[in-house]
């Protein structure tokens, strides 16, 4: 398993510019053919700024933080 970053909150992070669209959340796949990797899912944090910090050792779950419309805390 993989797990990939979404946002778009930080340019020099990113690549992007300021006010370009982007995506926020989590993309989890399956890496067992890593040339060949397979979407399993994804997770959206509406409206927030996307996930950093994230821990994933394998089985059930994925430890992230992540911004959200209207969290104390977010520019949003």
């Amino acid at each position: 398993m993989m797990l990939g970053a979404l946002g778009g909150t930080l340019p020099m992070l990113h690549g992007n510019e300021w006010g370009d669209p982007y995506e926020e959340g989590l993309m989890i796949f399956d890496v067992k053919d890593p040339v060949n990797p397979k979407l399993l899912s994804t997770w959206h944090n509406e409206g927030g700024g996307g996930v950093h910090r994230f821990f994933y050792n394998g089985g059930r779950y994925a430890h992230l933080s992540a911004t959200a419309k209207d969290s104390a805390g977010t520019s949003m």
